[in-house]
C-alpha cells in the first residue's frame, strides 16, 4: 500500500517520539544515496535511538540497521559540523501541517526544519533566524531558501481544527455548497479526515443544502470529538492487513507454466540478503498492509487487524521494507553481517536461557513458600472461598481481611490484596530472608497450586537445558561464517552474486508506474478485482475499467490529483491489455476513468449483480482507442534484474536496458515468457546474464497477457539494434 503521512499521522508520530528525541544528544548524522537521513541519538539514561527522515515522505524512529556510506555528501557534512555532539532541546509539529521543527544546541539553539510536503526539504536555521544550509535551494514568491537569507516559514492554512477552525463552522458552512469542501477548510486536514467525520456521523449526502440542522449539528459535534482526541492524544495505532492467502494464478497461466521445462544450466542460485528484513522477524508482513492508521477508522471486509505498540513502529516496519537497498549491499558486507547477526542471535539465546532458569527458580521458590506457610494460606483461601460462596461482596471481604491483618490475625497477616476481575488473591509469603509476592486462585486446592508451580519450574528448566543445543549450533555457525568470510570475499570479487530482491507491495498485482511515479494496480481475476476495490480503493484514488466485459479493475493511486493523459494511458493499457480484448485479438479498445464515489459493488435494490460485476454511476472520462499491446522492459541493477510492464512512455521513464513489445498472437504465454527471458539474457555484460536468468520464468509469464506475438525487441545498449519479430520467427527460435 502506498502510504502518505497526513498531518494527523505526523502529530501522533511526533507525540510518540518526543520522550525519546527531546533531550537526546546527536552523536552522528548519515545521508544514504536514496535520500534518507539517519540521526543517531543518545540518551544518557535510555541508550541509543535512530531517527529516520526522508524529506517529502516520512519521519519516524527506526529499529532497523542500515549500511552507512563511508563518505557523507556535502549537505550531510554541513549538518554534522553544526549539529553533531549537540542536544535536541525539543521537537514539535508546526500547527497540524506536515512540518516538524527541532531546536538543537545551547539556547537559543539552531532550528532544524523538516518539510514533508511536496518533494520535501531540510533546512538548517541559525539562532538569529538566518538560513545556514538546505537540502534544496529555491526562490519562491513568498520564500527564498538560500544561505544567508532570513528564514520564512511556509504560509499556513488560514485555520485548522486546532486553530479556531471549528469556531468558524457555521460561517463556512453557510458560504460553501459541498460539505467535504467546507470541512476541508474547517479542519485543515484534507479530504481524508473530512470524509472520516462524515463516516463517523453516518452521513453520505454531499451537498450542504440537503443536510438538516440536526445533521449539521451532529457533524459539528463530531469535529469537536476529533479535536478532543488530538488535543488529549487519545490514539490506538492499528494496521489493516490482507488475509494471509496467496493470490491464485489464472488456470491458463498455470497450465502454461507447468509445460515450461528449464534447462539445468539456466537455474541460478539466488542468495537471500540482509536478514534483518526477514518476514518471520517482523511483527507483521509489510506486503500485506492495506492501511496504517493512528486509531481504528471504519471497517475493511476480510482485513486482519494488528495493534502495534506505536505508530512509529508500524511506519518503520512498512516503509523500511519498501526501501531499495541495492546500492548498499556488497557481497563482503553481507557475509560479515551474517556473522554479526549470528552473534546477536547468540546473545538473545543466552539471555533467553538465563531468563528461563530465573523463572524456574522463582516458580520453585513460590511453591516452597506456599508449603512453608501451608496453614495460613489454607485458612485464608478457605475464608475467601466460603465468603464468596455466601455471595459476600468483594469490598466487604477485603475490608474484613484488612481489619484482621491490623489486629495481627495469623492467616490474615499474609494477605495483600484481592483481584476480583481475575478471581485471585495476592499474598506475601516469607521465604528464607525475603518476602515473595504470590498470586493464588482461591478456588483451587493449595497442593494443586504448588504442584502446578513445581511442574512449571521443571518445564522451564528442561527448555533452558534444551537451549544449549541451539546455542552450540549458533556458535558453530559463527565459526563457519568467520572462517570462510575472507575466502568468500575473494570469490565475490571475481563473480557477481545474485541477491533476492524484496518486491514492492503492488507487485503481486498487474501493475505499472506512470512516468510521473503514480502507482497503477490491476486485479488478476474476479476475486482479486473485488479485493482491490474493497481494500485499496481510497477517496484520493481513481478507478479505471476497460469498456468491455471481462477486464481487470484498475486503481490509479493519484493522491487526489486527476491523472494526466500519460498516466491515464498507462492505466488504460493495463486495463485493456489484461482484458478479454487480448484473447479476442482486438487492435484497440476504450476505457473509462471515474472517481471512487461513483463505484459500487452492490446492485440497485431489486436488481442482480453477477460475481465480478460492478456498478458505475455518473459521468465517465473516456480514454479512447487504447492500443491492445504491452511493453515489457528489463532493468538491470547492481545485484539483480527486474521487469516492468506498461506503455512506451513507462519504459522510457525507467532505466531499462532492453524491452519487447507484445501484441495478441498465437504463441502460448509460457513459450513467449521463456523466449523473452532468453532474449533478455543476451543483453548487457556477461555478468548481467546471471541476474536475468535468476528471474523465474513465472515472473515473465505473469506479465504476459496471454497468447502473444513479439512485434519488437530493442536492446537499448546497442544503437540502431531494433529487431522486429513475427510470431513465426519467435516460434522458430523457441
Amino acid at each position: 500500500m502506498k502510504l502518505m503521512l497526513t498531518g494527523v499521522d505526523l502529530r501522533v508520530l511526533v507525540h510518540e517520539m518526543e520522550e525519546s528525541v527531546s533531550r537526546s544528544w546527536i552523536t552522528n548524522i548519515y545521508q544514504l544515496p536514496s535520500g534518507i537521513f539517519i540521526f543517531k541519538l543518545r540518551d544518557p539514561k535510555k541508550g541509543t535511538y535512530f531517527l529516520l527522515i526522508e524529506p517529502g515522505k516520512r519521519i519516524h524512529l527506526t529499529q532497523f540497521n542500515r549500511e552507512m556510506p563511508p563518505e557523507p555528501p556535502n549537505f550531510c557534512k554541513q549538518l554534522r559540523s553544526h549539529l553533531r555532539d549537540k542536544r535536541i532541546n525539543w521537537i514539535k509539529q508546526r500547527h497540524i501541517d506536515r512540518i516538524v521543527e527541532m531546536n538543537i544546541g545551547p539556547d537559543p539553539g539552531y532550528t532544524f526544519v523538516v518539510e514533508l510536503f511536496g518533494e520535501g526539504n531540510l533546512i538548517l536555521v541559525s539562532p538569529n533566524n538566518k538560513i545556514l544550509a538546505a537540502l534544496r535551494y529555491r526562490k519562491m514568491r513568498d520564500r527564498d531558501i538560500h544561505p544567508g537569507r532570513e528564514f520564512v516559514q511556509m504560509p499556513p492554512a488560514p485555520m485548522d481544527i486546532l486553530r479556531e477552525g471549528i469556531d468558524h463552522f457555521d460561517e463556512i458552512v453557510s458560504t460553501e455548497t459541498k460539505i467535504v469542501v467546507a470541512l476541508n477548510k474547517i479542519l485543515g486536514l484534507g479530504p481524508v479526515y473530512s470524509r472520516y467525520v462524515l463516516q463517523e456521523v453516518g452521513i453520505t449526502k454531499k451537498k450542504i443544502a440537503d443536510l438538516s440542522e440536526k445533521e449539521l449539528e451532529a457533524i459539528k459535534e463530531e469535529c469537536f470529538k476529533l479535536k478532543t482526541r488530538l488535543v488529549e492524544h487519545r490514539y490506538q495505532p492499528i494496521v489493516y492487513l490482507e488475509p494471509d492467502e496467496d493470490i491464485e494464478i489464472e488456470p491458463d497461466q498455470r497450465e502454461d507454466e507447468e509445460n515450461i521445462e528449464l534447462e539445468q544450466e539456466e537455474v541460478i542460485e539466488v542468495k537471500e540478503y540482509d536478514d534483518q528484513w526477514s518476514d518471520d522477524a517482523l511483527p507483521f508482513n509489510p506486503e500485506r498492509v492495506i492501511k496504517i492508521l493512528p486509531w481504528p477508522q471504519g471497517f475493511i471486509e476480510g482485513a486482519e487487524l494488528y495493534y502495534p505498540d506505536t505508530l512509529n513502529l508500524a511506519h518503520d516496519v512498512f516503509f523500511s521494507s519498501q526501501e531499495d537497498q541495492s546500492y548498499l549491499i556488497e557481497d563482503a558486507v553481507v557475509l560479515e553481517t551474517e556473522a554479526d547477526r549470528l552473534k546477536r542471535r547468540l546473545e538473545q539465546q543466552r539471555l533467553h536461557q538465563q531468563s528461563m532458569f530465573e523463572k524456574a527458580e522463582t516458580e520453585r521458590k513460590k511453591a516452597d513458600a506456599i508449603y512453608g506457610s501451608f496453614a495460613e494460606v489454607s485458612e485464608l483461601i478457605s475464608t475467601i472461598y466460603n465468603a464468596r460462596k455466601k455471595k459476600i461482596p468483594w469490598e466487604t471481604i477485603e475490608e474484613k481481611l484488612m481489619f484482621a491483618k491490623e489486629k495481627g490475625m495469623k492467616s490474615a497477616r499474609i494477605f495483600k490484596e484481592l483481584k476480583p476481575k481475575n478471581g485471585t488473591i495476592i499474598v506475601e509469603l516469607p521465604f528464607e530472608e525475603e518476602i515473595l509476592t504470590v498470586e493464588l486462585d482461591f478456588t483451587k486446592q493449595i497442593t494443586e497450586i504448588a504442584n502446578s508451580m513445581y511442574e512449571n519450574a521443571k518445564k522451564m528448566e528442561r527448555k533452558a537445558v534444551g537451549a544449549n543445543k541451539a546455542i552450540e549450533m549458533t556458535l558453530e555457525k559463527i565459526k563457519e561464517a568467520e572462517a570462510t568470510a575472507s575466502e568468500m570475499r575473494k570469490d565475490a570479487a571475481k563473480e557477481v552474486t545474485v541477491l533476492r530482491r524484496r518486491k514492492r507491495w503492488y507487485e503481486k498485482w498487474h501493475w505499472t508506474l506512470a512516468p510521473d511515479g503514480t502507482i497503477i494496480i490491476g486485479g488478476l481475476d474476479a476475486r482479486t478485482n473485488e479485493q482491490l476495490v474493497k481494500r485499496y480503493l481510497e477517496a484520493e484514488d481513481y478507478f479505471l475499467h476497460a469498456d468491455l466485459v471481462g477486464a481487470p479493475f484498475v486503481i490509479i493511486k493519484a493522491n487526489g490529483k486527476e491523472p494526466n493523459e500519460t498516466t491515464a494511458l498507462a492505466a488504460a493499457t493495463i486495463g485493456v491489455s489484461y482484458s478479454s480484448a487480448w484473447k479476442s485479438k482486438r487492435v484497440v479498445a476504450d476505457a473509462y476513468i471515474v472517481s471512487p464515489d461513483q463505484v459500487s459493488l452492490q446492485a440497485p435494490s431489486g436488481e442482480f449483480l453477477p460475481k465480478g460485476g460492478i456498478m458505475i454511476y455518473g459521468e465517465k472520462r473516456y480514454v479512447r482507442n487504447v492500443p491492445v499491446e504491452i511493453y515489457i522492459g528489463l532493468i538491470i541493477e547492481n545485484h539483480w534484474a527486474r521487469l516492468v510492464a506498461g506503455t512506451k512512455a513507462v519504459i522510457d521513464s525507467q532505466p531499462c536496458s532492453a524491452y519487447v513489445r507484445l501484441v495478441p498472437g498465437d504463441i502460448s504465454r509460457g513459450k513467449i515468457a521463456k523466449h523473452i527471458r532468453g532474449m533478455f539474457s543476451r543483453v548487457g555484460k556477461q555478468e548481467d546474464s546471471r541476474k536475468i536468468l535468476a528471474l523465474d520464468v513465472s515472473e515473465f509469464s505473469k506479465i504476459v497477457p496471454g497468447s502473444s506475438e513479439i512485434k519488437e525487441f530493442v536492446d537499448l545498449g546497442l544503437k540502431n539494434d531494433t529487431v522486429k519479430s513475427t510470431g513465426h520467427q519467435s516460434s522458430q527460435e523457441d
